[in-house]
């Protein structure tokens, strides 16, 4: 059963890669509260098919994140962890910040995140 399930989630993938919405700030948005619905446990009261969607949308948003977050720690952007968070804390950032800038949501993608996290995760300047 998870393979078809899993199976299907994969196959959802590139219909929703084809969308030029895939680069704005909403669908990165809406893909992450999928995450942060699986994270409470609600998705696992949804119906088969909302739960593979679900699925397909939280796989977007975490590899999206991590790998956007690791593109900006090894660019040297300005974000200095103290200690090293996981993907779902990233995530939880991402969304805070972006329930809290709602104009971010009409940019692109990558321009909300990055706010998120040098806005979460400042360097010190020292002197």
């Amino acid at each position: 059963m998870l393979t078809h399930v899993l199976s299907l989630a994969i196959s959802l993938l590139p219909q929703a890669a084809g969308k030029p919405e895939l680069q704005s700030g909403t669908f990165l948005y809406r893909t992450c509260q999928a995450t942060i619905r699986g994270m409470d446990g609600v998705s696992r009261h949804l119906s088969v098919s909302d739960r593979i969607q679900e699925l397909a949308d939280t796989n977007y948003c975490q590899g999206y994140v991590d790998g956007f977050t690791k593109g900006m720690i090894f660019g040297g952007f300005p974000i200095c962890f103290k200690e090293n968070p996981s993907v779902g804390t990233l995530v939880s950032v991402y969304v805070a910040y972006m329930q809290k800038h709602p104009a971010s949501l009409d940019e692109e993608n990558y321009a909300g995140l990055a706010k998120a996290l040098i806005d979460a995760y400042p360097c010190s300047v020292t002197k």
